[in-house]
């Protein structure tokens, strides 16, 4: 039986990409699963705050614990 996708089961779900391992997530809820977090919209707080200047962590690595900094993949 094949899964289906965030964007399936919902059309304005956004991927998100982790700057520091590179991995790219269908969705906010999948990228916070992976890194254990209660809420998935501190990925998305964290992406609308940042700067050039200043980035917005959001998590932290379930490995090494590192903290991650997210951005949204354009899918065009």
């Amino acid at each position: 039986m094949k899964r289906k996708t965030a964007r399936a089961k919902n059309g304005r779900a956004i991927a998100v990409k982790c700057l520091n391992t590179g991995e790219v997530f269908e969705c906010q809820q999948f990228a916070a699963n992976w890194c254990k977090m209660s809420k998935p919209s501190n990925i998305k707080r964290s992406i609308l705050r940042s700067t050039d200047e200043h980035k917005y962590a959001a998590g932290r690595h379930p490995e090494t614990k590192e903290k991650l900094y997210w951005e949204f993949v354009n899918d065009n």
